[in-house]
Order: structure tokens, then C-alpha cells, then sequence
């Protein structure tokens, strides 16, 4: 890879970084609809792994996790993006490598209930110390249904963003 193609993704990699916190602070003054706007994002990260790859995608979710903490009024917004939505298009991308549709469903699963329990831990140790047993049998059940669902409409976004957008990144290669 030559120094212009570097210089090319790291640039593409910061602008997207820029917009993934844009759209996490949107999220925090628009509260209604927030959790959507936080859901959105999760496309950027994986325009960032299409146009930059996994590397730069990285360090884009990495940069954008650390200035979000920092720089988003709503908190929560911000661990949103940090512990689900921002790392999961990057996760997606190298389980899906594997090319077995189970396996694939199973090692995601797998990886967000790990994040989910420890990000439940902390909700419990933090902020509800009387969270039951029973209710969170129902937040694992919920948040697995709302991470499949998440998990098919990232699938037909990022192939919408193949078809529509990512040509537009790609003239000068041509």
C-alpha cells in the first residue's frame, strides 16, 4: 500500500469517526428517538470498514468511543456507541468471513451477551443495585431479539451502501 492509499483511508477513517460523533450528539439532544440514532451509527463504522478496512475501522471506533465519552452531553448515548453499536460492524465483518450462517448467528450471540453481561453488571453495581434475576432474564431475551433484527438490517444497509454510496469513495481507483 503506497503513502497516498494510507493517507487516503486514515483521512476517510477520521471523517468518519467525526460523523459517528456528530450522530451520537444528535442522539443526545434528540432524546425521543436516541437509541435509533445510536443504532444508525453502527452503519458508519461499517462504511469506515469498507472504504478503510478492518484496521482503520478500528482505530476509527477507537477515536470515536474515547472523544464521544468526552464530548457527547448524554453519557449514555455515548456508552451506546461504545459498548454495542460502534464495535459490532467490525465484529460482523471478520465472523462473517467464516462463511457458516449458524456459526456466524452463534459467535455473534455469543459476543454481544458477553459485552450485554458485563455491561449489566455494571448497570446493577452502578446505578440499579435492586435489578432482579427475572428482569434480566427478559433484558438477555430482549436485547438478543433487538440484536438479530439489528444484525439483518445492518446486512441490508451495508449492501444498500455498496450499491449506493460506496461507488462514490471508489472513482479514483477506477
Amino acid at each position: 500500500m503506497n503513502t497516498g492509499t494510507k493517507t487516503r483511508r486514515m483521512s476517510l477513517a477520521a471523517i468518519f469517526m467525526a460523523l459517528a460523533i456528530v450522530v451520537c450528539y444528535l442522539g443526545s439532544i434528540w432524546e425521543l428517538v436516541s437509541i435509533s440514532v445510536v443504532t444508525f451509527s453502527g452503519i458508519i463504522t461499517a462504511a469506515a470498514v469498507i472504504e478503510c478496512g478492518i484496521g482503520y475501522a478500528c482505530l476509527m471506533y477507537a477515536g470515536a468511543a474515547i472523544l464521544g465519552a468526552l464530548l457527547v452531553p448524554d453519557k449514555g448515548v455515548a456508552i451506546l456507541y461504545a459498548t454495542f453499536f460502534g464495535y459490532y460492524p467490525i465484529v460482523k465483518s471478520l465472523v462473517e468471513r467464516l462463511r457458516a450462517r449458524v456459526l456466524e448467528i452463534i459467535i455473534k450471540v455469543a459476543i454481544f451477551l458477553a459485552v450485554f453481561t458485563v455491561y449489566i453488571f455494571l448497570l446493577r453495581a452502578i446505578l440499579f443495585p435492586e435489578l432482579q434475576t427475572a428482569a434480566s432474564v427478559l433484558l438477555y431475551a430482549g436485547a438478543t431479539v433487538y440484536l438479530l433484527i439489528y444484525d439483518y438490517a445492518l446486512t441490508a444497509l451495508i449492501g444498500l451502501y455498496r450499491r449506493r454510496v460506496s461507488k462514490y469513495f471508489n472513482r479514483d481507483r477506477r
